[in-house]
């Protein structure tokens, strides 16, 4: 969740919702939880060129 007036890559709040295979663990190792971190990093770095396709009327919203 982004603030008005912020940069919309550097949000106050990123939400995850993970759902394992095995819901017999009930904690991430910590090298999952660096790969989601990753991912999560990684689409941040890119939400300028969602915002432009947008713009640019190369992706349908509905």
């Amino acid at each position: 969740m982004s603030q008005i007036g912020k940069p919309i890559d550097s949000p106050q709040v990123v939400s995850v919702k993970m759902i394992p295979l095995d819901f017999s663990k009930t904690d991430l190792p910590s090298h999952i939880v660096s790969e989601i971190e990753g991912v999560v990093n990684n689409e941040l770095d890119n939400i300028r060129d969602v915002t432009r396709l947008i713009l640019e009327g190369k992706v349908t919203l509905y």
